[in-house]
């Protein structure tokens, strides 16, 4: 297992955390679903010293053409394009380097003109994790200078699009069942495009619907009960890959409506990541103890697939210092201990 700088644990909920601005502000600037331009001026100029410049050298320093950002062969060069699109993106945010957004431009380009791209016969899994290493792409390079006109408006159309698409259809293999995964994963792809794109539309018929979509997922997975400590009806595994995308789709619902918050409306889901991560620790598993908590479904990356960060951005406050220990312990300088 490949070692992330310790350090690394604090970047990615400091870059989430201080996303606190309105989503019109955020309209208004440029970027719209995470992050406003004084929030990513907030970012960089922690950048300066360290931890962050040390960790932002980390990350500088990986290449993609090495493995070093991770592809999934299951599914083709398209997971590598989202990744990428990703990674690129996040390094724009951090830096401004131009040459990082043009970077993500490309591999967004390559998502949306794939024919894959709101094909209502794909699997809908493989269409939400398009959806959104493509917004995420687009929407942390949204200021550069990269994108022209045309380009901006035609992927707002294919934003439009890919969410009238996931709505449409869960597409090939679609499962029956409220609490099955790919529930989430489909309608927070749908509610992401929504929100990314820039065509004018019915909330009540595109956005509310996934978003209401979600809240029906998390419900019967994790009941109603106050009680609820985040343990789902499905295996371990799939307590955190579907919140790579109602985490996503969620920290950008917030921005777009304050009132909506995905931990609030279903008790059991702030704690849906942590669960696994505070109580199996005791249970050994041949070279040491603990569950290797799903930070990003199986790849120690902070980067697109799997929760990754999100599980900072989503979690009660209080939870946030275990989080970083587990982090650390299996991902960061600590090694697998």
């Amino acid at each position: 297992m490949r070692n992330v700088p310790p350090s690394l644990a604090a970047l990615i909920p400091a870059l989430i955390l201080s996303a606190l601005t309105t989503a019109e502000q955020a309209r208004a600037d440029g970027p719209k679903l995470f992050f406003s331009t004084q929030d990513i001026a907030d970012i960089r100029s922690r950048l300066d010293h360290e931890p962050f410049q040390s960790m932002l050298d980390w990350m500088l320093s990986l290449d993609p053409a090495s493995g070093d950002v991770p592809s999934n062969p299951d599914r083709s060069e398209r997971y590598g394009w989202a990744y990428n699109a990703h990674h690129y993106a996040t390094l724009y945010l951090l830096t401004g380097d131009e040459a990082h957004a043009a970077e993500a431009r490309q591999y967004v380009l390559n998502l949306t003109s794939a024919s894959q791209w709101a094909d209502n016969s794909y699997r809908s899994l493989g269409r939400s994790m398009m959806v959104r290493g493509a917004a995420i792409g687009y929407d942390l390079t949204r200021g550069s200078d990269v994108w022209s006109d045309a380009e901006r408006a035609q992927i707002s159309l294919d934003f439009k699009a890919m969410g009238d698409s996931l709505l449409a259809s869960g597409g090939s293999g679609w499962p029956s069942g409220p609490a099955n995964n790919w529930r989430a994963v489909r309608y927070s792809g749908a509610g992401l495009a929504y929100l990314a794109t820039d065509e004018p539309i019915n909330p009540a018929q595109t956005i509310d619907v996934a978003y209401n979509q979600v809240v029906n997922y998390l419900t019967a997975n994790l009941t109603t009960s106050t009680d609820s400590a985040g343990w789902k009806a499905e295996p371990i595994n799939y307590n955190t890959y579907p919140a790579a995308f109602w985490g996503t789709f969620n920290q950008a619902m917030m921005r777009y409506d304050p009132q909506r918050d995905l931990t609030q409306e279903v008790h059991g889901a702030a704690y849906a990541m942590t669960s696994v991560m505070f109580a199996t620790i005791p249970i050994e598993r041949g070279n040491g103890l603990g569950l290797v908590p799903d930070f990003a479904n199986g790849h120690p990356h902070y980067r697109s697939e799997g929760t990754a960060g999100l599980s900072f951005a989503n979690i009660p406050v209080e939870h946030l210092p275990a989080a970083r220990w587990h982090y650390d312990r299996f991902f960061g300088s600590s090694g697998d201990q």
